[in-house]
């Protein structure tokens, strides 16, 4: 679900006062303290699951048993898709949209308990990793206990009707009155208890452009003082980072990818990237992808997108190599083929393209480990008319992406102060050169050090 910005404001739990004026001899209130941002978020590997559809099972428990394999292909945070009940009144779909939420409190019956989610916390922790929430402010289920308690708390026609998110088809929910501050206080109290109570690692917060940005500042600090957390907006505007926000969508990229593979050049992927360094905060991260469970559900699979399985690797490369952080949806390891559509609960068929694990692992493996990767440089290069290249470089670090979008051969021609020392390419291990032919959707990763030997 996506839509652009509103602007409005917030109070905390426990905070959610009206506005007085203080005297000119009141002492002022403390601040809350500082809280810097973890550096696991900065090097995160995240993985979107739909509970619905990534095991038979389709439960908590059912995920635990495959946490070491996303361990080993070098994830470091699980991203849950909404895992509260969902609303029954004007469901879309047979199960209903999974962004309908019923109860900010309880999970979806069909997926366990709650001691089954902890379990599943508890286990995330134990190998290391992290485990955020999909999170729904903007509007809840129809259904929704506060729509008959407090409709106040709801943004109503001229009838006194309560209506669905303004400019949207999402007839299913209903969208919350931010003007009324008590609807802040409920937001933020609902989102402390699964940090409170279950030690959840953060939220991936949707449609975050249509909640008002102070409720954001505000709630975000607060959670902040918790524990450290990673803080994801489904959006692209750059006060979301000001609010309080670590990551924004790369929806610059993603599109620029498919507009690429569709036959536009390469530098207009490079004219992105160059825009976006004006638009946002030195320090704010921004994610990566090729496919999420929007595009999939909504346009096709990215095997679909991105012409066979082979391309998918290419953009994939491109992707997970650029500023940021890289994001994989269920499926896309063994190129799932269908459009998972969200009010369904479709399988994935993990028996496909068993070898796509290998590319994976060693992608996500260097993306993770590398700190020109993580923290470097971004330098394009000209390579040729149809040949996506650029430099990554931290310190001593280099690394050189070389990719072909095209389903045809392409000739390579690199710039000699391209290459640096003993730079292999990581899939391969074959030496670094400035001229060679790249493959129908060919990947060359070299890595190495960034000066050349004499």
């Amino acid at each position: 679900m996506r839509l652009a910005t509103l602007l409005c404001m917030l109070l905390f739990a426990g905070c959610a006062t009206e506005p007085t004026t203080e005297s000119p001899s009141a002492d002022p209130e403390p601040e809350a303290p500082e809280v810097e941002r973890p550096n696991w978020v900065e090097n995160a590997v995240l993985y979107e699951v739909s509970v619905r559809s990534f095991t038979e099972e389709g439960t908590f428990q059912a995920i635990i048993p495959r946490l070491d394999a996303l361990k080993a292909m070098s994830v470091t945070t699980i991203w849950l898709m909404p895992i509260h009940p969902v609303g029954e009144a004007e469901r879309k779909g047979r199960l209903g949209s999974p962004y309908s939420v019923r109860d900010y409190r309880a999970v979806d019956p069909a997926f366990g308990t709650l001691e089954d989610f902890r379990a599943l916390v508890d286990a995330t922790h134990e190998r290391g990793m992290t485990l955020i929430l999909d999170w729904i402010a903007n509007h809840t289920a129809r259904d929704h206990a506060w729509t008959q308690a407090h409709p106040d708390w709801y943004t109503q026609d001229e009838a006194g009707t309560i209506v669905h998110p303004e400019g949207t088809d999402w007839t299913d929910v209903a969208d919350l009155n931010y003007d009324n501050p008590a609807v802040h206080e409920a937001m933020a109290a609902a989102m402390q208890y699964w940090v409170e109570t279950f030690e959840v690692d953060g939220f991936r917060c949707d449609v975050a452009g249509m909640v008002p940005e102070a409720f954001w500042q505000e709630t975000l600090s607060q959670l902040r003082t918790l524990k450290p957390l990673m803080l994801l907006a489904e959006g692209d505007d750059p006060w979301l980072h000001e609010a309080g926000f670590d990551l924004t969508y790369g929806w610059n990229t993603f599109h620029a990818l498919k507009d690429v593979w569709d036959g536009a050049p390469p530098d207009s992927l490079y004219a992105k990237l160059e825009a976006e360094q004006a638009l946002y905060p030195p320090d704010a991260l921004r994610l990566r992808f090729i496919t999420n469970h929007d595009e999939t559900s909504w346009d096709e699979a990215a095997v679909t997108m991105y012409d066979g399985v082979e391309g998918t690797k290419a953009a994939m490369a491109v992707a997970a190599t650029l500023p940021g952080v890289p994001l994989l949806y269920n499926g896309q390891e063994v190129a799932a083929p269908q459009r998972m559509n969200l009010f369904e609960d479709e399988k994935i068929d993990w028996a496909l393209n068993p070898e796509l694990r290998e590319f994976y692992t060693a992608l996500l493996g260097l993306s993770r480990n590398s700190e020109a990767l993580r923290m470097g440089s971004f330098r394009p290069l000209s390579a040729g008319d149809d040949v996506i290249a650029y430099i990554r470089e931290h310190e001593s670090e280099r690394v050189l992406v070389v990719v072909n979008p095209r389903a045809s051969e392409q000739e390579v021609v690199l710039p000699e102060a391209a290459l640096g020392t003993a730079m292999q390419d990581v899939f391969t291990d074959a030496e670094a050169s400035t001229a060679f032919a790249l493959a129908p959707y060919g990947i060359r990763l070299f890595r190495g050090l960034a000066a050349r030997a004499d």
